[in-house]
């Protein structure tokens, strides 16, 4: 049974403490980069640090963690392989990671791209929303996407820094209102990794 469990990007801590209670373990850690978070998460039973994770290691000894997960957060960071060099190191051999990205081979950015329009989750401007279509995203800001993965890439680099690929499964975004055809046509895409709107990842840690 697993005994420690980290979130890498906890929030509040609600859904780090749900996933620690679902498989049985005994220490739930958390990391965020917005310590006004950090307090709510402590009080849920999550044991948070402040941590910019990419610029710094992790704050754990080689091996601590039986699992690992980071749910929509990654796509914050520049690239991947400082975060995912420090979850291999803090995983005991054969421990399992779980991360969640938006899928930039989607049906969704397909479709924008083909039409000319930029991909919701790449975004090029800290100031503006550029390049998307206007009468979907009315009122949005930017909210510091740089660049995400196709599932086939993220599988890829995954293999590389040591993990095994267990599990790729499709999900998607809560959706605001929209025609009931495009919701029906999301559900549809969800089932198939590759064009669902956002991807979960599930790896194992390869014994060295």
């Amino acid at each position: 049974m697993p005994r420690r469990l980290l979130d890498i990007g906890c929030g509040y801590g609600g859904l780090s403490k749900l996933v620690g209670e679902v498989i049985g373990a005994d220490e739930v850690h958390g990391i965020d980069i917005d310590e006004a978070v950090m307090e709510e998460a402590r009080g849920k039973g999550v044991q948070s640090v402040v941590l910019e994770v990419g610029a710094q290691p992790l704050p754990y000894a080689d091996g601590f963690f039986d699992v690992v997960m980071s749910l929509g957060m990654m796509d914050y960071l520049r690239t991947f392989d400082d975060m995912l060099q420090e979850i291999h190191r803090v995983l005991r051999p054969g421990g399992w990671v779980l991360i969640a990205l938006p899928n930039l081979g989607s049906w969704h950015n397909r479709a924008m791209l083909l039409l000319g329009y930029q991909p919701r989750d790449v975004e090029i401007s800290r100031l503006t929303l550029a390049g998307v279509p206007r009468r979907f995203y009315r009122g949005e800001q930017p909210a510091g996407h740089i660049h995400t993965a196709t599932a086939r890439a993220f599988t890829e680099l995954m293999t590389f820094h040591g993990f095994r690929s267990v599990r790729i499964s499709g999900g998607r975004p809560t959706m605001r209102t929209v025609k009931p055809w495009l919701d029906l046509l999301d559900r549809l895409f969800t089932l198939r990794p590759t064009l669902a709107r956002r991807f979960y990842y599930l790896g194992q840690k390869q014994p060295a």
